[in-house]
């Protein structure tokens, strides 16, 4: 595993994205694509592995920019999964994954809504898995740079 606190790594192909980049930069160097969705853009990283092996579909999303994009710095990766089995296996998947890579979370919110989310912070990074119900089970994963 990458040392998080200077960026993400893929490790399927080795490419590192380091955090205060210029996302400009970053898509031209990789082979993502960007999507405009009414009021946001949506950086698709496509799939890759990271966290030793951890292997997800990749997104960065950002409100339609008052700021252009070649002035925007990399903060943030995501990932989402909708669908009442589907995020559940995925949250469990993903929990298991970064509990036995980072132990146990720093923070953990489990509510009588079935709402789970937990959060880690190695190395002044932010990895938060938010479990939630809005007209279907779906599952929110983040890193973020503090």
């Amino acid at each position: 595993m990458t040392d998080l606190k200077s960026g993400i790594l893929f490790e399927d192909t080795n490419q590192f994205l380091p955090w205060g980049t210029s996302l400009h930069k970053l898509v031209t160097n990789t082979e993502s694509k960007i999507r405009k969705e009414s009021d946001r853009i949506i950086i698709d990283w496509g799939e890759h592995q990271l966290l030793n092996g951890l292997k997800l579909h990749l997104t960065t999303t950002y409100l339609t920019p008052i700021i252009p994009l070649f002035l925007r710095k990399f903060k943030t990766i995501e990932s989402e999964i909708t669908g009442d089995t589907a995020a559940k296996l995925g949250f469990e998947k993903i929990a298991t994954h970064l509990k036995n890579l980072l132990n146990e979370p720093s923070y953990v919110l489990i509510n009588a809504d079935n709402e789970q989310y937990l959060e880690w912070n190695p190395d002044g990074v932010k990895i938060a898995l938010h479990l939630f119900e809005q007209h279907t089970n779906k599952l929110s994963f983040t890193i973020s740079q503090n």
